[in-house]
């Protein structure tokens, strides 16, 4: 079910931890990860935006939910 997922997880061998206090900042993020080659990222639960970040990803990005 994830093979294509862990496939292309292998291929990038870098992944990026993302800390966002805003939300407002998910889509720009997302749009410079995905620009410079980076189309996912590891998203930390450290705030309370974490969750509404992965929302807003999944709700407005137009790729695969990072």
């Amino acid at each position: 079910m994830y093979e294509m997922f862990y496939e292309q997880l292998e291929q990038l061998a870098i992944v990026p931890c993302v800390v966002l206090e805003r939300v407002g900042d998910a889509l720009p993020l997302a749009d410079a990860l995905v620009s410079g080659g980076m189309p996912s990222a590891e998203v930390t639960f450290r705030t309370p935006a974490a969750a509404y970040f992965t929302q807003a990803l999944m709700f407005s990005a137009p790729f695969p939910a990072l």
